[in-house]
């Protein structure tokens, strides 16, 4: 009888942990499109994260372990990086980004240099990618210091998906706490989701 107890006890501490760590981030599928059948992707560049109560050197580490981190879970949902003519652009957008912009974001309105973290992965006609729809600062109203990762159809220029973190990133003070936020962020993402199901 105790081991029963215990056991419900522990089942019951595991459940609240999923749930608040599921917690930490809200997604949106805004198609009823299937979006393994997409094949490749690159990124809309934009500029640095905004982490303006840290130094210039952590908000150059955030912006690069966020972007390779994302990156790498597009590959893991089954996507090949093609910069000259992807299908879908992912886009990076957190509340606000370091002010005067110094590398291209989103709107394209001059000719910006690329992030040299953006670079490998940017889709080489950017800066002629105009008017997303429905986009609206990435589509959430972000708590300060969210971050949202959009997933946009290039041809169609809708947003299919959208991933945001619920609370603030720029709190975070290791690698691992980052990549855990974009993991639970793509946990939900359609192609991982089913194949983590099929297993």
């Amino acid at each position: 009888m105790i081991w029963m107890i215990i056991g419900i006890i522990l089942l019951l501490a595991f459940l609240t942990l999923m749930l608040l760590k599921r917690s930490k981030v809200m997604t949106k599928n805004k198609t009823e499109k299937d979006l393994s059948s997409f094949n490749t992707y690159a990124f809309l560049p934009s500029s640095a994260i905004d982490l303006s109560e840290n130094s210039k050197n952590e908000l150059t580490d955030v912006s690069e372990r966020v972007i390779a981190e994302v990156n790498q879970n597009m590959q893991l949902a089954g996507y090949v990086l093609d910069r000259n003519r992807p299908e879908l652009l992912v886009m990076l957008q957190a509340n606000k980004v370091v002010p005067p912009p110094i590398y291209a974001t989103y709107p394209y309105a001059t000719t910006l240099p690329v992030s040299p973290f953006y670079a490998p992965y940017s889709y080489a006609s950017y800066a002629h990618y105009t008017k997303i729809n429905n986009h609206k600062n990435g589509g959430t109203n972000f708590l300060t210091g969210s971050l949202s990762v959009l997933v946009i159809e290039r041809r169609s220029k809708n947003i299919l998906w959208e991933g945001t973190a619920s609370e603030s990133i720029f709190n975070i003070n290791s690698d691992n706490e980052i990549i855990e936020y974009i993991q639970l962020i793509f946990e939900a993402y359609p192609t991982i989701k089913n194949k983590n199901n099929a297993k």
